[in-house]
């Protein structure tokens, strides 16, 4: 009867987003920073001894043929246009601080072989305070300038919440896709 009422009488239907949208209040100051943050990745993509990406955890997809969660942290290398995928299973850890920091140490790893002399990191990431804003990510960056003598600096720089439009949306949404029947 609900269907019956909402499809027909209303003609109303549900829409599924291919990427995620943003549901916040949109003002002058928002719509601002929005443009700063897409200005700044612009100026950063030609320059030179940078490692410039972008990265950002996926929604939770769960496996076609079972209710096991499937977790995927995305890294998007702006100079290449390449993305890594590193992909997980609920069953083996969570897909907190601890696993981001791990795979952003594992990433500027292999990023080593492209570096010939020092080198500065810059990632774009959301403004997820309980995944990349906290002393725990600043540790691992810390850990890894220590580790490697080719790194000259590590910045992080936070987009703007659900409005940025970042690269990996569309790569999630590859994804997604292929998951559905």
């Amino acid at each position: 009867m609900y269907s019956q009422i909402f499809c027909e009488k209303f003609n109303l239907r549900f829409f599924v987003p291919k990427k995620d949208q943003c549901i916040h209040i949109v003002n002058e100051t928002h719509l601002k920073e929005t443009k700063q943050s897409r200005e700044r990745k612009v100026v950063d993509k030609p320059k030179t001894n940078v490692v410039l990406a972008v990265f950002n955890l996926q929604t939770v997809q769960l496996c076609p043929n079972g209710q096991l969660g499937i977790f995927n942290l995305t890294v998007y290398y702006l100079k290449t246009n390449q993305v890594e995928c590193y992909v997980w299973q609920e069953r083996e850890t969570q897909r907190g601080v601890n696993e981001i920091g791990f795979i952003i140490l594992l990433y500027l790893e292999s990023t080593k072989t492209d570096a010939t002399h020092e080198t500065d990191v810059i990632f774009y990431s959301d403004n997820c305070a309980g995944k990349q804003k906290n002393h725990f990510m600043i540790a691992v960056c810390m850990y890894t300038m220590m580790k490697y003598a080719w790194i000259r600096n590590i910045i992080n720089k936070f987009l703007i919440t659900g409005r940025s439009q970042n690269y990996w949306g569309g790569g999630h949404s590859v994804i997604e896709t292929s998951f559905k029947p």
